[in-house]
């Protein structure tokens, strides 16, 4: 983690490269076997030539071998644009690469940090830390569906250690009640006083009339 004067700088942990790549492989393979099995079939049946065979090869192969260049592209690109910045006030989570998406989240608006592992994750030894915050309501899947993190620190080491450094964080601060309407300034709460005092002086002289 590098460190400034006010500011954290994180990156996810590089193993999460291996991690993508087992995913990709997970839905490259059978796809790949899909494809092969049936050409090598066709060609074993109907007795092709040397020419014949390698060109149908290349066919099938063909899209496998464009999205492994693509995937190789995407995963590096990924990694190298994700970044979690914890400043002073803020977490600023950047990812993307054709599409970038900035999300800043201030320490006073959190309300809750949750850490997930998928299987597959926990075998590489890497968590996602989910940031949740008074007045966000997206939800996976429409209403009623689970709510969606407002900011994540993705496949990154010691998990459970950076979630309790950003509560830290939290705990530190006041928190901003979204939800609720603006606070009042101190001029309005200083006519709320007087429009007080005013009623409690009516209800005096009412009393005294009455006794």
């Amino acid at each position: 983690m590098e460190e400034g004067a006010s500011t954290k700088v994180l990156k996810p942990s590089p193993k999460m490269k291996r991690l993508y790549w087992t995913y990709y492989l997970l839905v490259a393979i059978p796809c790949l076997l899909a494809l092969l099995l049936p050409a090598v079939i066709v060609i074993s049946f109907v007795g092709a030539g040397p020419l014949t065979t390698t060109i149908t090869l290349f066919v099938v192969l063909s899209p496998f071998i464009l999205a492994t260049l693509i995937t190789a592209y995407w995963i590096g690109a990924y990694y190298d644009r994700a970044k979690f910045v914890f400043a002073e006030n803020e977490i600023v989570v950047e990812r993307g690469v054709l599409w970038r998406r900035k999300s800043v989240v201030p320490y006073n608006r959190i309300t809750n940090v949750g850490v997930v592992q998928g299987p597959i994750s926990r075998l590489f030894g890497l968590a996602t830390v989910r940031i949740h915050t008074a007045g966000y309501h997206a939800v996976a899947g429409g209403a009623g569906g689970v709510p969606v993190a407002e900011a994540e620190i993705f496949h990154v080491e010691g998990a459970d250690k950076i979630a309790d450094e950003v509560m830290s964080r939290v705990r530190e601060l006041s928190p901003v009640a979204v939800e609720a309407g603006p606070e009042l300034g101190r001029p309005a709460r200083g006519l709320l006083a007087d429009m007080l005092a005013e009623l409690k002086r009516i209800r005096e002289l009412l009393e005294a009339r009455g006794a």
